[in-house]
Parts: structure tokens; sequence; C-alpha cells
């Protein structure tokens, strides 16, 4: 997470694209929710 609020701190991404989770295979939805976890870390939230 630390990597993407840097990113998001230095304000010059213009776009980031998630790719390749199935849902069909990803054990207890965990995949989707370190993905979901990483992007709001590139947005701007921090993490504690």
């Amino acid at each position: 997470h630390l990597l993407m609020e840097l990113i998001a701190e230095d304000g010059r991404l213009a776009s980031a694209e998630v790719v390749e989770i199935n849902p069909i295979i990803d054990e207890r939805n965990r995949t989707a929710q370190l993905a979901a976890g990483l992007l709001t870390s590139l947005m701007g939230k921090t993490i504690l």
C-alpha cells in the first residue's frame, strides 16, 4: 500500500487498470479485496 500511497501523493498518475481477477478461482474473494484496497490507496486513502 505504501507504494500506491506515494504514487497518489505525487499527483502525476493519469490512469490505472486492474486486470485478470477471476472470481471463479478467487478463494474467499481475497484477490478482489486486495485489488480494491490497492486501488483505494492509489486514489489517496492512507492505511495506518
